[in-house]
């Protein structure tokens, strides 16, 4: 009994200097991390706001401060006014054989998982984001992975801004180009915060 309990507290103080190390204050989870897209109040449509076609998606601006793109009631991407960050929490697995834990094996793992930040894109720049719902093991459960897979940027506040692709896809690159007049039209302040 007692290399169980040994084992117990050694599990437990592991996990809470894991938890202090790798969770900086400055970088708190966001809020939306278990939404899924549909129901996370920044990619809400704006009141008075009417859904327009570009090629084959439809558009809208949100509450972010950015643009949702949807086909058909699927949202695709969204594009907001914040820089990504990574949300670290620790996952712990414990081994067991023949439906009971046999006291040797605990496997700890630290799950990353990109979030939208609250840190604003510099000089009125957007990043567009898609967002893919994980399983994980235990709470919060399922979580959200907000990937940036492109940015709408410009180095100073009068220069032209360019849209950056970092998907290899060839689909969703032809997408992303689509949406840049959108992004032209976007407000380059940031209005609200999320």
């Amino acid at each position: 009994m007692r290399p169980f309990l040994a084992a117990v507290l050694l599990v437990g103080l592991y996990l809470s200097i894991v938890e202090g190390n790798d969770a900086p204050d400055d970088d708190p989870p966001g809020a939306n991390v278990t939404l899924p897209p549909d129901r996370d109040y920044r990619l809400a449509m704006l009141t008075d706001a009417r859904s327009k076609n570009i090629g084959i998606l439809s558009y809208y601006p949100n509450k972010g401060g950015g643009y949702t793109f949807v086909r058909g009631k699927q949202i695709v991407f969204y594009s907001l006014p914040y820089l990504p960050t990574t949300y670290v929490r620790p996952e712990t697995k414990v081994a067991v054989r023949n439906g009971w834990w046999n006291g040797r094996v605990v496997v700890q793992t630290l799950k990353k998982v990109s979030i939208i930040g609250t840190r604003e894109m510099p000089f009125g720049g957007q990043t567009v984001y898609h967002s893919q719902m994980e399983a994980g093991n235990g709470p919060p459960l399922p979580r959200r992975a907000d990937t940036p897979i492109a940015k709408w940027t410009r180095d100073t506040p009068n220069a032209k801004f360019r849209l950056s692709i970092m998907t290899e896809d060839h689909e969703t690159r032809l997408k992303l180009k689509s949406i840049i007049p959108v992004l032209e039209q976007a407000p380059t302040t940031l209005s609200s915060k999320p």
